[in-house]
């Protein structure tokens, strides 16, 4: 029995010393597409690869738990990706160009098993980081909102002229810009005027009617343009002999006019005359519409205006 004993200890210290470990440093130069983000699962949703030689074409993560893509490369060359980011309503949250650098972002350790051989191999895979590079284009929230700031990165960072823009149906807004190479804290007003004017001032701009467009629901933001006079008479589509079109019409005096029409919002129809004013509150200018035969106070934040007759302002709950 102690012979037994003896013999099966013998048997197992042999196998344990057969089985030396070893570490094998692997050095991966597959980019981390991750890239940080700790909401996307950690594997792949789906990847294109070159037969043979394991040469990425295209890589997908997901938002967790699902099917939906949160980031898509394509390859431009070895260096090179371009990336598209998703919001969690699948628009766009933001899109350009990747460059694989020589900086390792991480390190994966996975442990071997060589039956064969005898050895235990510990391998440590780099994953190099990838950073922004060329022309970008960043949403405030998604693309569905219409509100990005593009400009130019250089080795992850932002660089030249940066350009907050609103943007709906074919019109594109300039709303501020930055320009890093100057100042990266200080804000531009080149084509807005709604930061940059005094209160007389912004009044004057809006003296006249406004024909209005609404967005989707919930119509919290509205777009106006200045409706244009030809012999001192407003066109069609800014007066009520021949449309019902939307309008709000600044006269002096503070009189506030609107079209007998629905508007946005279910605006009830006997709302049509009043006051109306500019107030200044944390750096914004407001218009305030009290009207006559009613208590109901409309206030609108202007977001955007220029001297080409462009309005754009967000309704105030």
């Amino acid at each position: 029995m102690k012979n037994s004993c003896f013999l099966l200890l013998l048997l197992a210290y042999s196998i344990l010393k057969s089985q030396t470990k070893t570490e094998t440093i692997h050095h991966d130069t597959f980019p981390d597409f991750r890239n940080g983000l700790s909401y996307i699962n950690g594997e792949s949703c789906d990847g294109r690869f070159v037969h043979g030689t394991g040469q990425m074409l295209y890589y997908k993560y997901c938002f967790r738990e699902t099917n939906q893509p949160c980031l898509e490369y394509f390859r431009i060359n070895d260096t090179v990706f371009y990336c598209y980011r998703y919001a969690a309503d699948s628009s766009y949250k933001e899109y350009g160009k990747y460059a694989v650098t020589n900086n390792i972002a991480f390190r994966d350790t996975q442990l071997t098993q060589d039956i064969n051989a005898g050895t235990l191999d510990t391998i440590i895979i780099h994953r190099n980081e990838i950073l922004k590079t060329g022309n970008w284009i960043e949403y405030v929230k998604s693309a569905k909102y219409g509100e990005y700031w593009e400009g130019q990165y250089m080795i992850g960072k932002r660089v030249g002229i940066w350009k907050h823009i609103l943007y709906h149906w074919n019109d594109r807004f300039e709303l501020e810009l930055i320009n890093y190479d100057v100042d990266s804290t200080k804000v531009v007003y080149e084509k807005n005027v709604a930061f940059a004017l005094p209160t007389d001032s912004l009044k004057r701009i809006l003296y006249g009617r406004w024909k209005f467009f609404c967005t989707e629901k919930p119509y919290t933001t509205i777009y106006f343009g200045k409706c244009g006079v030809y012999d001192g008479h407003y066109g069609d589509d800014c007066n009520d002999k021949y449309s019902k079109g939307n309008y709000f019409e600044f006269a002096p005096f503070k009189i506030f006019n609107r079209s007998p029409s629905p508007g946005c919002n279910k605006y009830k129809a006997k709302l049509l005359q009043g006051d109306w004013e500019i107030e200044i509150k944390d750096n914004y200018a407001f218009i305030v519409i009290k009207f006559k035969d009613s208590k109901e106070v409309w206030k609108f934040k202007i977001t955007y205006l220029d001297r080409e007759g462009n309005l754009v302002a967000e309704k105030q709950q």
